[in-house]
């Protein structure tokens, strides 16, 4: 492997801890802001926006990377991973845009690509702006270096194909929240709108969701303040363990 890894920065005397030619990368989901996003590293090296990701060394497993990695970038220690593909096509270029780079010994690499779900309390970013983290909404991932841009759009891809068996509210919400959010996400992923009514029906009558008697209020006169709901943990737990259904993917 060179010394000087375009994405990942110098490596030096490390550079013979991690396997060559394999690299991982991260579309990392949270929803901030009222808005389903995803994070971009801006890439002194490239001078473009990339996906979190790094190396495997030889004394761990590819999941132990993604968690080291991601504890380092977001201060997350136990995220909910997912790897769905990797990526190794004949014409695929190494990330830097060209043919002869310096980035491994071999002429492409090979990325596993993973995907996760974090909530927005659980995020701790690092103090200084080094790494150049960014919120991007996932509906506009031009602004992402090509390779990665695929990479995006297939995970979506993937998530959309899954979606009645993934956690994704309960990894992504509060323990407290309203429908009107909870949809929001579902739409943003399958990036259509969901009939309000349909939705609510479908998710109260698997009962991975429990209605609260509480509201959250809003503030103003002439706003109606919003139910509050929560997950039921034991059932999505269990549901996660044997790979069952958690709703329908006809939203």
């Amino acid at each position: 492997m060179g010394k000087n890894n375009p994405l990942y920065g110098s490596l030096g005397s490390d550079q013979d801890k991690y396997i060559p030619g394999v690299i991982i990368s991260c579309v990392v989901f949270c929803f901030e802001s009222g808005r389903l996003k995803l994070l971009l590293c801006n890439s002194k090296w490239l001078g473009k926006w990339v996906l979190p990701g790094g190396l495997i060394s030889y004394n761990e497993g590819a999941d132990d990377a993604v968690r080291r990695i991601l504890k380092e970038k977001i201060g997350v220690k136990q995220p909910y991973l997912k790897q769905f593909h990797f990526f190794c096509n004949k014409g695929r270029i190494d990330i830097d845009g060209s043919e002869n780079t310096d980035y491994s010994t071999t002429p492409r690499s090979i990325n596993l690509a993973y995907y996760s779900f974090v909530r927005a309390d659980e995020l701790k970013l690092p103090e200084t702006d080094a790494d150049g983290l960014r919120w991007f909404p996932i509906c506009d991932c031009s602004f992402a270096h090509e390779d990665h841009q695929e990479i995006i759009y297939t995970c979506i891809s993937s998530i959309r194909k899954q979606i009645g068996f993934l956690p994704i509210g309960y990894k992504l919400l509060s323990e407290k929240f309203t429908m009107p959010v909870l949809r929001t996400i579902y739409e943003s992923i399958l990036d259509r709108n969901i009939d309000r009514r349909n939705f609510q029906r479908k998710i109260l009558s698997i009962g991975c969701v429990k209605p609260l008697d509480e509201k959250r209020s809003i503030g103003g006169r002439g706003h109606k303040s919003p139910n509050l709901y929560r997950f039921e943990k034991k059932i999505y737990e269990e549901a996660e363990e044997q790979g069952l259904q958690l709703m329908t993917n006809n939203l």
